[in-house]
């Protein structure tokens, strides 16, 4: 099964922005994603899977000029 990351970016005043995504899984990276206004805020990336089952801390954070930058963790396990 290959996982696949999605995420939807929208600022509080409802606009789409630019900038980059990252995702670490237990804090290494596992890929990178320019958001740019072609994207309408979402963009999609496969991430490898896991090369041993147990639980792993995903973590994405979006940093984008005039935004701060922010983050999302989530914790999945894979048995």
């Amino acid at each position: 099964m290959q996982l696949t990351f999605t995420a939807t970016v929208v600022a509080a005043d409802g606009s789409k922005p630019t900038g980059i995504l990252t995702v670490t899984r237990n804090g290494v990276p596992l890929t990178t994603a320019a958001l740019t206004a072609a994207h309408n805020g979402t963009v999609k990336r496969p991430l490898p899977n896991p090369s041993v089952p147990g639980t792993y801390l995903h973590v994405v954070t979006f940093t984008g000029e005039g935004y701060e930058s922010s983050s999302r963790s989530q914790t999945v396990g894979y048995f």
